[in-house]
């Protein structure tokens, strides 16, 4: 977006925009790796520059003007920061020590070679603060029913393995030859998939005739549990999805929620999307894009910003409504304008006439 009308401030818009389509990758990845300071609060990106010098240049481009402009944001991972550096009289972030996961040597990185991307900055923390912490409470119940709830369907199906062998054998005092079948039997059981050591070895001994040293069998669950989990699980699920602001996408599965419940919800996560949108905004027009401009001479104090569009969801059926109900009564008049409007609201394809084709 240009910072003014003028052709100097068209021509810093241009600029900015090439170097934007000019990345040794596209613009939507770069934007998507960016998005990981969503679930680890923070993530760190590096500007590396080229000078413009066409296809071959030491650095391809697209343009062959000499200009310095953007290679590349490279992502400097969360897991090699060894910690933060401060300075000692302000308190504030200078930079931070990394760890190169290749050679493992470390290496002070100045906190102005790079852009800090974070969920938020309270308390000048900046690690900021993972999306998805508050999920963790209910995703960890919810696993942990899951393991619960498979090891007794497969208890139920299968049983529980029994061993019944003379008591000397599970003595202190048994023999090298008794230890060894022993040690043979643990390894059966632990062979039938019942979780881990599911199998019993019991001491038992009869006498002779009839009487049985040695037995295998498999016990079978008595009575029926009718414990279902399914309820608590999905509570939890529910509750994930909650801290997303995704819950809207449980209306209908379930019966909880109505339309206009999920309509308020869409709108906030619209409204925290949009946030996050202008977290990165932020960073690009305070830091990545003055330091650009510095490279290129142009100390210009209105430089032109990244922006984008409104995150909208365009209700067919309200819109058809109010321009019925609008135009007839002369409140809205139809006009090319209106006509491009409501073409790339529903993502028609343009007029000719608006076009000029």
């Amino acid at each position: 977006m240009a910072a003014g009308v003028s052709a100097q401030d068209e021509a810093r818009a241009n600029f900015l925009e090439e170097c934007r389509n000019d990345l040794c990758k596209p613009w939507a990845e770069v934007i998507s790796e960016i998005l990981d300071f969503l679930p680890f609060g923070f993530s760190i990106h590096e500007p590396v520059y080229k000078v413009r010098q066409g296809r071959r240049g030491k650095r391809p481009s697209q343009y062959n003007d000499n200009k310095i402009g953007w290679h590349d944001l490279e992502t400097r991972s969360q897991d090699t920061i060894i910690e933060w550096i401060f300075d000692e009289d302000t308190e504030e972030l200078t930079g931070f020590l990394q760890m190169s996961p290749t050679s493992g040597k470390q290496c002070e990185v100045d906190i102005n070679r790079v852009l800090l991307f974070r969920t938020t900055s309270k308390k000048g923390n900046p690690e900021g603060r993972s999306i998805l912490r508050n999920a963790y409470k209910p995703w960890y119940y919810k696993k942990n029913l899951e393991n619960v709830e498979a090891i007794g369907i497969e208890r139920n199906l299968v049983g529980l393995l029994k061993f019944e062998i003379p008591p000397d054998y599970l003595s202190t005092s048994a023999s090298t030859d008794q230890k060894a079948v022993v040690n043979h039997l643990e390894e059966l059981g632990a062979n039938v998939r019942q979780n881990e050591s599911s199998y019993l070895i019991m001491p038992q001994q009869y006498d002779q005739n009839g009487n049985k040293l040695f037995n295998a069998e498999l016990m079978s669950c008595q009575g029926n549990t009718n414990v279902d989990l399914s309820g608590p699980i999905n509570r939890y699920a529910y509750s994930i999805s909650q801290t997303m602001m995704t819950e809207f996408q449980q209306i209908g599965k379930t019966a909880v929620g109505t339309s206009s419940h999920a309509e308020n919800k869409i709108e906030l996560l619209k409204d925290s999307i949009t946030a996050y949108l202008d977290m990165i905004k932020g960073v690009f027009n305070s830091h990545a894009i003055p330091r650009l401009f510095d490279l290129n001479g142009d100390l210009a104090e209105e430089l032109p910003t990244l922006d984008y569009e409104e995150v909208k969801d365009i209700d067919v059926a309200e819109l058809s409504t109010a321009l019925s109900q609008l135009v007839p009564i002369g409140v809205i008049s139809p006009d090319g304008n209106l006509e491009e409007t409501v073409r790339e609201s529903l993502n028609l394809p343009a007029s000719k006439e608006i076009d000029g084709k």
